[in-house]
């Protein structure tokens, strides 16, 4: 095992890993929020669905979720992703050691319960736990 890793010693590389794994988390959270407050203001509907007020005056899905979009400061795309992956993964099936990048990625899965099979066992603390035995990705 080298003692340096890069620029920096193993023990400051393995503190750097638990400070990036929590802002991880903590982004993650985020996404969840965003995604579950733009469900709340337009929950999912089958492709075309129609208002189910069935008012004129109503915002279209579209418009609504822009707006909630451009009034918190992130592009429509970025919120329409985070919506529909919290669509995907009901509270009680997200995972918390398991970033919200790789929920989105399963989320694209059509069956809901070969989705929730999906999950990957989380990470080793350190990256020499982890097959291979080095953790370092050669590329």
């Amino acid at each position: 095992m080298p003692a340096m890793i890069g620029s920096v010693t193993r023990e400051r590389y393995d503190e750097l890993v638990k400070l990036g794994r929590d802002r991880v988390a903590a982004m993650s959270s985020v996404q969840w929020r965003l995604g579950d407050a733009a469900v709340e203001i337009e929950p999912m509907r089958s492709y075309g669905g129609a208002n189910p007020s069935g008012k004129d005056d109503l915002l279209t899905v579209s418009e609504a979720i822009r707006m909630f979009a451009e009034d918190v400061g992130l592009a429509y795309t970025t919120v329409r992703s985070y919506r529909w992956v919290s669509s995907r993964w009901p509270k009680e099936r997200r995972r918390a050691d398991i970033s919200h990048t790789i929920h989105k990625i399963l989320a694209s899965i059509p069956d809901e319960q070969e989705r929730y099979e999906r999950s990957p066992t989380p990470l080793p603390t350190h990256a020499a736990d982890r097959p291979g035995g080095s953790g370092l990705r050669v590329q």
